[in-house]
């Protein structure tokens, strides 16, 4: 597990998670969100769980807990200035605390309202479970009051035994899509499952998209079109689902000489498509085709990297997000060429574990990370956003 993982080398560093001078980074001290608290942390959905909807701001975690498990949803009504105590999305003793993906799409009532969806999964044994998927509507409008009971938790992998990460999105036409790693009489690959009816009823459960594949991440266009980032081995791939067919396009290779933990974004007409991963360095491919055909750009030399994080905005601007093991810092760098060029990384924060980057409607960076003092019992979610 990566997360805990972390702990080993983080001992040798042991600095305060924002020990920083406010003055060298343009970015706002980091703000706890809600009561998270314990085991926490960010390790799903292609590094994107967290959403926007106005200047309502949510985050699905997973938060360990002696006898039970806990999936909660941070919420910030004023941008991430400040955080409402969490809602509880579901608990239960099996939950797999590396992570729960989360997606943000319209409301079949429409007026405003949205759903929030959220995918988990359970271990029913040491090679993972079932995986679960849950909605809730949200009304901005009602403040305080706005999110909606969870629906009960829907068993969403069919017969396969659904390891993780797994990763969710919700497209602009009603459609939920979700991708798992998942095995079946011994055979792993990348399973998908769909939903048609804003999460009502699922069309299609545990495809199977590639077998042998896994780290699935997700971006969709305002069309509906969908996009899915897979690794398989040392090359990375992306499968685009145009709104309104049947199956995802045959997978289009990005690169050779990639790894896991990639993460995927598109602008908003869908034309240009980014995919990150990171090694020594921080990797984005650019695609200005649809997905069609790729070229690489890689930042400079930096140590050892996690958790890397892409998004876009509506005027063109490109963010990314990563941690460094070696200096625990949270990094952020951008593009305003469409990928092209980035500029020098400005650092966050220190010591988070793993990132979520948003892009807002003024297209500064929303950032949230785990940080938990290299003492798992006393993780928490963190929140940073550009000045």
């Amino acid at each position: 597990m990566k997360t805990r993982f972390l702990k080993s080398i983080a001992a040798l560093i042991c600095l305060a998670p924002l020990a920083v001078a406010a003055a060298s980074r343009p970015f706002t001290d980091g703000t706890k969100v809600g009561d998270s608290g314990g085991g926490v942390a960010l390790y799903a959905g292609g590094q994107h769980q967290l959403a926007q909807f106005g200047t309502d701001l949510v985050i699905a975690y997973p938060e360990e807990g002696g006898a039970e498990n806990t999936i909660r949803l941070g919420r910030s009504l004023d941008g991430g200035a400040t955080w409402l105590p969490s809602v509880v999305v579901t608990r239960g003793y099996w939950i797999n605390v590396d992570g729960a993906s989360l997606a943000v799409g319209p409301d079949p009532v429409g007026g405003g309202r949205y759903r929030v969806h959220v995918a988990y999964a359970q271990f029913a044994s040491s090679q993972g479970g079932p995986l679960y998927y849950t909605f809730a509507t949200v009304d901005p409008a009602a403040g305080i009051n706005g999110v909606g009971g969870f629906s009960a938790p829907v068993q969403v992998s069919g017969t396969a035994v659904a390891s993780r990460p797994n990763a969710i999105v919700a497209d602009a036409l009603g459609g939920v899509h979700i991708a798992f790693e998942g095995t079946v009489d011994g055979v792993s690959g990348l399973r998908y499952t769909r939903s048609a009816d804003y999460g009502a009823t699922f069309a299609e459960t545990a495809t199977v998209l590639a077998e042998g594949a896994g780290s699935p991440a997700f971006a969709t266009d305002a069309a509906g079109d969908v996009f899915l980032a897979f690794v398989t081995g040392p090359n990375t791939q992306v499968a685009k689902r145009t709104a309104g067919f049947s199956a995802f396009g045959t997978p289009v290779l990005v690169t050779a000489s990639g790894r896991g933990e990639e993460s995927i974004a598109c602008s908003t007409d869908g034309t240009h498509v980014y995919v990150a991963w990171i090694d020594s360095t921080y990797h984005v491919a650019r695609s200005a085709n649809g997905g069609a055909t790729w070229a690489t750009v890689d930042g400079p030399a930096m140590g050892s990297l996690f958790g890397p994080s892409v998004a876009t905005s509506g005027t063109g601007l490109v963010g990314l997000a990563f941690t460094n093991y070696n200096t625990a810092e949270l990094s952020y760098t951008t593009s305003t060429d469409a990928g092209l060029t980035w500029s020098a990384p400005a650092l966050v924060t220190r010591a988070p574990w793993g990132a979520t980057l948003l892009l807002d409607a003024s297209s500064k960076a929303n950032i949230a990370s785990v940080y938990d003092g290299f003492n798992a019992a006393q993780s928490a979610v963190y929140f940073s956003k550009e000045k």
